[in-house]
C-alpha cells in the first residue's frame, strides 16, 4: 500500500480549512447551498378555503421556480399597521396584498410594476378602469390589480315573502320602504354604521347613488356640503330608526355576516361570504339566502368595492422572483 506524505495531506486540508474559515466568518452557508425564500403577506380571507388555495398555488410555484414561498396571513384590520411598520423599518416581507391607498401612500417604497401590468394586460384582454385608479400612481403602476370584492344585496327570501315582497329592492328608497315592514315583522335590515371597512363600502355606494360627492372633478374643490349629502344623511337616519337596530353601531366586518346567518336579519349589503359559510357548515338557512344587484338611487347604481392588489417592496431581495409569482397567480 502506498503511503500518504505529509505534503500530500496538508495541501487539500489547507483548502478545506480556508473554505470552512470563510464560511464561519460570513456566518451563513455558501449561496449555492441556500434555497431562495419568497415571502408574501396577505389577509385572512373571509372564505378560508381561498387561503388554502393561495398556499397551494404558492407551493406549486415554488416547485417550478426551485424556491420556497411562505404565505403569511393576518386579520385585514391589522394589516395597515403591519404594512406601515414594514415601510418604516424597510424590512419584512418581499410582497404584500395592497388595498385602498397603499400604492399611493408607499409610492416611493414600491417597485415599479409597469412591465408586469403591461404583459398581463396584453395577455388577458386589458384592465378595468377602476383597477388603474387604485394602483396607477404618477410614477407608474405601484401595485398589480389582483381581485375586487363585489358588494351585492344579500337577503333572506323567506323573510321577504312573509312580508309580502316577491322581489328584493332595486333602489335604496325601496330598501327603506321594505325595511320598515320587515323590522315590524321582526326581521330588520342591517347596514353597519361603525368603524369597519364594510361601513365605508356601503356609505359610498349610497352616497354616489344619490349624487353626493366629497370633491369636485378637479380633485381640489370641496363638494361635500350639499343638499344631496343632506339627503343621504336623512336616508341613513330614517333607515336606522325605522328599519334597523342599534347593534349596527358596533358591528365589525363580520357583524352583518352573523346578523344574516342568525336567521333574524332579512337584508345586508355584503359579499357572498355568509352564503359560502352557510354552505360549508351545512346550515339550513343557506336555502333561503339569495343575492341581487346593489340598489340604485337618483344618480344611478354605484359601488365602492374593495379593490385589492399585490405590491412588491423595493427593499426586497427577490424582486424578479416576486414578479414571476405575481404572473403565476
Amino acid at each position: 500500500m502506498n503511503g500518504t506524505t505529509r505534503r500530500q495531506f496538508l495541501k487539500p486540508s489547507a483548502v478545506t480549512s480556508t473554505g470552512l474559515a470563510t464560511w464561519l466568518a460570513l456566518d451563513h452557508a455558501p449561496v449555492l447551498a441556500q434555497k431562495r425564500e419568497l415571502t408574501f403577506l396577505s389577509w385572512n380571507h373571509f372564505v378560508p378555503a381561498a387561503d388554502d388555495e393561495l398556499r397551494r398555488q404558492a407551493e406549486v410555484f415554488g416547485k417550478q421556480a426551485n424556491c420556497a414561498v411562505r404565505v403569511d396571513t393576518m386579520a385585514h384590520l391589522q394589516m395597515p399597521a403591519k404594512v406601515a411598520a414594514e415601510a418604516q423599518s424597510q424590512a419584512g416581507h418581499d410582497m404584500y396584498r395592497s388595498a385602498g391607498a397603499d400604492p399611493f401612500l408607499y409610492e416611493q417604497l414600491h417597485v415599479n410594476l409597469d412591465d408586469v401590468v403591461d404583459k398581463l394586460g396584453k395577455q388577458y384582454g386589458g384592465w378595468y378602469p377602476f383597477a388603474a385608479e387604485m394602483n396607477l400612481t404618477k410614477s407608474g403602476w405601484k401595485g398589480v390589480p389582483w381581485f375586487w370584492v363585489s358588494f351585492p344585496g344579500t337577503y333572506n327570501q323567506a323573510h321577504f315573502k312573509k312580508a309580502g315582497f316577491e322581489n328584493p329592492p332595486k333602489t335604496w328608497d325601496e330598501l327603506l320602504r321594505m325595511g320598515k315592514v320587515l323590522k315590524k315583522q321582526g326581521n330588520p335590515v342591517g347596514i353597519p354604521i361603525s368603524h369597519c371597512s364594510d361601513a365605508h363600502s356601503t356609505y359610498w355606494s349610497v352616497s354616489w347613488s344619490f349624487g353626493a360627492k366629497v370633491l369636485e372633478a378637479d380633485g381640489k374643490t370641496p363638494a361635500i356640503n350639499s343638499d344631496k349629502t343632506a339627503q343621504v344623511l336623512e336616508w341613513y337616519k330614517e333607515l336606522y330608526l325605522e328599519a334597523m337596530e342599534p347593534e349596527v353601531l358596533s358591528w365589525d366586518d363580520a357583524g352583518n355576516n352573523r346578523f344574516i346567518l342568525s336567521g333574524k336579519g332579512s337584508w345586508i349589503h355584503n359579499p357572498v361570504s355568509p352564503y359560502n359559510a352557510a354552505l360549508k357548515e351545512k346550515m339550513p338557512i343557506a336555502d333561503d339566502i339569495n343575492h341581487h344587484n346593489s340598489p340604485a338611487g337618483p344618480a344611478g347604481a354605484h359601488s365602492a368595492p374593495p379593490i385589492l392588489g399585490i405590491a412588491v417592496w423595493k427593499f426586497s431581495k427577490n424582486v424578479e422572483l416576486a414578479k414571476e409569482f405575481i404572473q403565476f397567480l
